[in-house]
């Protein structure tokens, strides 16, 4: 069977559409069985004769109609996709120009691609009278396809316009590994956290949000990671005095890598500096190019703060300027040595979180809802972000600052705690052995 072009323009001929392609299917089914029929009759006498060759027939036509059947139903949603679009087009006299007597002089021209959870429609750019009309279709190609816009990309040739029709499946977990040299952090979809890039991240979302289970999730499968059979570490602030910090505690985390009160808070950034620096020292004097610290045998590290507002509010102005400047200098320069930052906050504004913090966590998650208008500029640098429906582990994320995409968090098939507890065991007894190296370099 040949395939559809997948375009749309009016400066196009196009000779298959869905009506056409239906009629051609009946035609088909209608003429074999008619043949069948004939055969049989006008050419042999005997009755059992006639009657096997009609069977025959019958079988071939039905063998034969099942694979024009399959052939339309893969085929007839691109020829109504295209037909569609071209519904659009003819509508707007911005997308094309004509003659006096309707005549089709110049088209805009859009590519399109269907599979299994999303219809992406590319715009294109060619310089012409249309290439400025490309940039703003969300409403047109929204009403037209009769689905809700679910991201855009707008490139120097193309704008990609993406419509989910059929969400991805959520991630059940029942069990995680003990160790995973990965990397990578799957959590929906084509959202992954890459370790070998920047993972600093805001992780914000109100009580009921998911917003802790998503974090368990997190840390856990961070800790898991390992670059050359070392485990990724983590440092925990949590002035709450949260699960993260009974995890921490139960599991036999050494105590240097924890803590609850300012003062805490501070020992801890030190100590994370000082490993900062260890590190640049030895990635200095490497000669790698374009390397990170995962290059140097170094694993992952992040600095985790809970309820971020609340520790800096219970701080006096000198104290809050002072950790803050610490915070910044450490997400300014964690990246290249394979190091982060992880913020958890249940309401980012302006006056709880500084400007040169938020600047170096390129990575945003936001879960229970959509965001408000506030909430929005401070995370994802924009008001324009696609509408969820308000549910616990649902969302939007943003990677490396692309713009935010709708998510949903994993989900625990069993307890939470008993899920996770044996990778934090496994961890802590690998971060008593490095912590002790590290405290002899």
């Amino acid at each position: 069977m040949f395939k559809i072009k997948q375009t749309a323009s009016l400066s196009e001929n196009y000779i298959i559409t869905s009506s056409t392609l239906r009629n051609i299917k009946w035609f088909t089914i209608v003429f074999l069985s008619i043949i069948s029929l004939l055969s049989s009759t006008m050419f042999f006498k005997l009755l059992f004769i006639q009657l096997v060759i009609l069977f025959i027939g019958l079988i071939t036509t039905y063998y034969i109609g099942n694979k024009i059947k399959e052939w339309t139903q893969r085929v007839e949603p691109l020829l109504i996709i295209r037909e569609n679009l071209l519904f659009m087009i003819r509508r707007n006299s911005f997308l094309f120009t004509s003659t006096k007597d309707g005549a089709i002089l110049r088209s805009a021209k859009f590519n399109y691609q269907l599979n299994d959870v999303s219809i992406v429609v590319q715009a294109l750019k060619s310089g012409d009278e249309f290439t400025k009309e490309m940039d703003n279709l969300d409403v047109l190609l929204s009403s037209v396809l009769g689905i809700s816009l679910s991201s855009k990309e707008i490139y120097a040739t193309h704008v990609a316009y993406v419509f989910v029709y059929r969400p991805p499946e959520r991630l059940h977990v029942t069990s995680l590994p003990l160790e995973d040299d990965s990397l990578k952090i799957k959590i929906y979809d084509d959202f992954v956290i890459d370790l070998r890039k920047n993972f600093s991240m805001l992780i914000s979302g109100a009580s009921g949000s998911g917003k802790s289970f998503f974090t368990y999730y997190y840390l856990t499968r961070f800790i898991s990671q390992t670059v050359n059979g070392k485990h990724a570490k983590i440092y925990v602030i949590d002035p709450k005095f949260s699960d993260i910090y009974k995890l921490c505690k139960l599991s036999g985390l050494p105590v240097e890598n924890y803590g609850t009160t300012n003062e805490d808070a501070f020992r801890i950034v030190r100590h994370y500096i000082k490993e900062l620096d260890r590190r640049m020292l030895i990635y200095n004097q490497s000669d790698l190019f374009d390397s990170i610290g995962i290059d140097l045998g170094f694993p992952p590290l992040l600095l985790l703060i809970e309820e971020y507002s609340s520790l800096v509010a219970s701080m006096d102005s000198k104290a809050k300027k002072d950790f803050e400047n610490m915070v910044a200098i450490v997400a300014q320069k964690a990246r290249s040595l394979s190091m982060g930052v992880c913020i958890v906050m249940q309401q980012p504004r302006s006056d709880s979180l500084s400007t040169n913090i938020r600047e170096q966590l390129v990575n945003a998650i936001f879960l229970g809802g959509s965001p408000s208008r506030e909430s929005s500029q401070m995370m994802f640098g924009t008001t324009d972000v696609p509408k969820v429906q308000k549910g616990k582990g649902v969302g939007l994320y943003s990677i490396e600052r692309e713009p935010p995409k709708e998510f949903h968090s994993p989900m625990f098939d069993r307890d939470v705690f008993e899920t996770i507890f044996s990778v934090w065991e496994c961890s802590a007894k690998d971060y008593a052995k490095d912590y002790m190296k590290d405290e002899d370099v």
